[in-house]
């Protein structure tokens, strides 16, 4: 029994240990989007990508691209919570992303917690629904 007890002691160490490591890779890491609601993303015609950047503050601020106009936020990150403050964007119109645009900003906007799979992040909702996914494009 007291073996069990060990592994298990030893199990929850690792959790807490990989949740910091977690947490050091989330911030200064420039996250490419890649699914939206589950659907892949478009790229516009010059390459341009929706990203995103987290600076690891204090203050905590976010930065990147809808693949159209640059964006701009606080957040807040507590444990697997995640939350961002208002959203300021430039304002291009970019009729070919416009809609996906406008899905990205609203997504942002119902994030309510974080997880990395697979070296993927992925932005949750309040109920742990996937409403975007990146993939790291670069390490700062």
């Amino acid at each position: 029994m007291q073996r069990c007890s060990g592994i298990v002691v030893i199990a929850v160490v690792a959790l807490a240990l990989s949740g910091c490591e977690t947490t050091k890779a989330f911030e200064r890491t420039t996250w490419q989007l890649t699914e939206l609601a589950g659907a892949s993303v478009t790229a516009l015609p010059e390459g341009q990508e929706a990203h995103l950047f987290f600076d690891e503050g204090p203050p905590q601020r976010a930065s990147g691209s809808t693949g159209c106009n640059r964006l701009a936020a606080s957040y807040s990150l507590r444990g697997s919570g995640l939350k961002f403050g208002p959203i300021a964007t430039t304002k291009r119109a970019c009729l070919e992303v416009m809609e996906q645009e406008q899905a990205f900003l609203a997504a942002l906007q119902a994030v309510d917690g974080w997880r990395i799979v697979d070296g993927r992040l992925v932005l949750l909702d309040t109920r742990g629904v996937p409403l975007a996914e990146f993939t790291a494009a670069r390490r700062d």
